[in-house]
């Protein structure tokens, strides 16, 4: 019940669902995720810090992974440990407990809020060193870069861009979902007039 608004089950990637992205980065997810599997294998812990703005497909990319990787994957929302009345750090565990349990990967979102306030140094310092003990694969995701510097010395990370979305591919977007929404595809009009 401690995790009842802190932790979801995400959906999983579906095989005919849209991965909307450049191709080369396609094939890098893949790559990656090839990758995880079998550094999580030899060393029984995988981190992934995935940056890039709001709306870039970390979450997405996550899913894919976790999909290629035959694994559930649960997110945790930073905000809603840090305002949590049960401890911040006790929530962490739990979480890793969960997802041990479920064995599933973990999506930490929001993780940006750690990062850049001084004043949640402490915290950031307790999930990355949970993160690096979690016999699993551990997703950060952030709208900004970070430098593990010191850390992962024995387990593997990766540091992973989520670069904006250039113009083609944002129309993309546009067409795939507003075709797939019956209420707002009569709104669809002429996207080549959406400004670049």
């Amino acid at each position: 019940s401690r995790l009842e608004r802190l932790l979801i089950r995400a959906a999983p990637f579906a095989p005919g669902e849209p991965l909307i992205l450049a191709e080369e980065q396609r094939h890098k997810l893949d790559a990656l995720a090839t990758w995880a599997g079998r550094a999580g294998a030899r060393s029984g812990g995988v981190t992934l810090l995935l940056y890039g703005p709001y709306g870039s497909g970390r979450r997405t990319a996550a899913r894919r992974i976790c999909a290629r990787l035959d694994a559930p994957l649960l997110v945790a929302d930073i905000a809603a440990a840090a305002r949590s009345p049960h401890g911040f750090e006790l929530l962490v565990d739990l979480c890793y407990r969960e997802a041990t349990l479920c064995g599933a990967a973990l999506l930490w979102s929001g993780c940006e809020q750690l990062i850049e306030a001084e004043t949640q140094a402490h915290r950031w310092d307790y999930l990355v060193a949970a993160a690096e003990q979690h016999a699993g694969l551990t997703f950060l995701s952030s709208e900004i870069a970070w430098d593990p510097a010191g850390r992962f010395r024995s387990r593997p990370f990766a540091r992973v861009p989520f670069p904006a979305p250039g113009y083609d591919l944002r129309r993309e977007i546009w067409e795939h979902y507003l075709a797939s929404d019956p209420a707002i595809s009569p709104l669809r009009g002429d996207l080549s007039r959406l400004p670049p």
